[in-house]
C-alpha cells in the first residue's frame, strides 16, 4: 500500500503555539487507527505557559483570565490533574502542566476572538499527547472534587 499525502487547511493550528498535529487528530475521518471513536472525546495535552506571566495550573483549569465569559463551557472542556491543581505551586508561575481536553477547548481558542487573545497572552505552546485507551485514560476530575 502506498502512502498518500493530503493537504489540510489551517484551522486550530493557526493559533500561535498549537501543535499542528491537532488538525490531524481532530479530523473527521482518516484517524480512527490513532484515535478510536470512543476515545476521541478526551485528548491529553502538555501546556507550556509563558514565563513572563503570573499564571498557574488552577488558572488554566478554571479558565481565569482566558475564558471568563465561557467559565462553565471551558471547565467542561478542560481537566487538569490534581497533581497540578492541588500542589502548593498550583497558582504560582509554573512553566508546564498536563491536561485532558475536548474538541470544545480548541473550538473556544480558535473561534472566540477574546479567548484567543487571552490564550495567546498566557500560553506559549500546546502539544498533543499520545492517545489514551479506556484502560490507561484516567477519569477526569471536575473542579471541587475532593482528592
Amino acid at each position: 500500500m502506498t502512502s498518500q499525502w493530503t493537504r489540510v487547511d489551517l484551522g486550530y493550528s493557526s493559533v500561535a503555539g498549537v501543535d499542528p498535529a491537532v488538525e490531524w487528530a481532530l479530523a473527521e475521518e482518516g484517524v480512527d487507527d490513532f484515535f478510536p471513536t470512543s476515545d476521541r472525546d478526551w485528548m491529553p495535552i502538555l501546556v507550556q505557559f509563558k514565563d513572563d506571566q503570573k499564571f498557574g495550573a488552577r488558572d488554566f483549569q478554571d479558565g481565569k483570565r482566558i475564558a471568563d465569559a465561557f467559565g462553565q463551557i471551558w471547565q467542561d472542556a478542560v481537566h487538569v490533574p490534581r497533581l497540578h491543581t492541588l500542589s502548593p505551586s498550583a497558582n504560582e508561575n509554573v512553566r508546564f502542566c498536563t491536561a485532558l481536553v475536548t474538541r470544545r477547548f480548541f473550538d473556544l481558542v480558535w473561534r472566540e476572538k477574546e479567548v484567543r487573545k487571552n490564550y495567546e497572552r498566557f500560553i506559549e505552546r500546546v502539544s498533543l499527547g499520545l492517545p489514551l485507551d479506556h484502560v490507561s485514560r484516567p477519569p477526569p476530575v471536575k473542579p471541587g472534587d475532593s482528592p
